[in-house]
């Protein structure tokens, strides 16, 4: 059943563990997700990336997203997200998403106040969520990490209305580069701001590195699944008369036990 973010992060913040954001970038991975939660019984946050429009446009998988969230018999955040562009996100929430997570990491800090405000008023008119990021995770287009500030964090949330924030703490987008969380720095940031935190970029890190993470306020984990590139790749070259229906399956297969995997670890179980 779709649900809102802030149940979903407030029930893991009970339960002191983590909650997994998927990017579903096609329908193949999105019934994968779902068919997962579901036979754990757990909520999962279901995300649209802007950061893909050009390859998946919203306007195509976004009304997908948001149909099958309904009707999976689990708890599911669709959720917008590095959203920049206030049309964009009137388009998601238009069509039933129920959280947005809006990126003016890149902007100075008044401009992402103004922006940030501006967000938060539309998805709040809209009933819906809102995860902002403060410092830049790096790994997108080659950009580069900066590292969050702590003073100047605490003076955006008292200006801009946030549910949950997403520091950069030494993750990456990247799966080439190494993260080295600043496992201090996230507590600090936890404490300071008593928001649930998220975790960008956190396919690349260790199991102990993001159970360590969840213990210190992490609470929305955004894992991005890369499953299934190997297992296709091996399947055409030793297979002469391949097909796509084959192909489709053996990668669904994979995605499926890496997301098993990834909300195993998070469940702090």
């Amino acid at each position: 059943m779709i649900q809102k973010l802030n149940p979903i992060l407030k029930e893991a913040t009970r339960k002191n563990r983590g909650v997994c954001a998927f990017t579903a970038t096609n329908f193949e991975i999105l019934t994968a997700i779902i068919e997962v939660a579901e036979k754990r019984g757990e909520p999962v946050i279901i995300k649209h990336s802007a950061t893909f429009e050009e390859d998946v446009p919203l306007k195509n998988m976004g009304p997908v997203i948001v149909e099958l969230s309904k009707k999976a018999r689990v708890d599911i955040c669709p959720m917008l997200d590095h959203c920049k562009d206030t049309d964009y996100i009137k388009q998601g929430l238009k069509m039933g998403f129920t959280a947005v997570m809006y990126d003016g990491a890149g902007l100075p800090f008044e401009e992402n106040v103004k922006k940030g405000k501006e967000i938060v008023s539309l998805a709040k008119s809209a009933d819906a969520n809102i995860e902002a990021s403060f410092g830049l995770v790096g790994g997108h287009n080659g950009e580069k990490s900066v590292i969050t500030n702590v003073d100047e964090l605490v003076k955006y949330i008292k200006e801009v209305d946030i549910d949950a924030l997403a520091p950069s703490v030494g993750n990456t987008h990247s799966m080439t580069e190494h993260s080295e969380l600043d496992f201090n720095l996230l507590k600090e940031i936890s404490e300071k701001t008593n928001l649930p935190l998220v975790l960008h970029g956190a396919s690349n890190l260790s199991k102990s590195d993001l159970r360590k993470a969840i213990e210190c306020g992490v609470r929305k984990i955004n894992y991005f699944s890369r499953a299934g590139i190997n297992e296709v790749r091996e399947y055409i070259t030793s297979t002469p008369d391949y097909s796509f229906a084959a192909m489709t399956k053996i990668m669904v297969n994979a995605i499926k036990k890496d997301i098993d995997e990834a909300m195993d670890i998070v469940s702090m179980k």
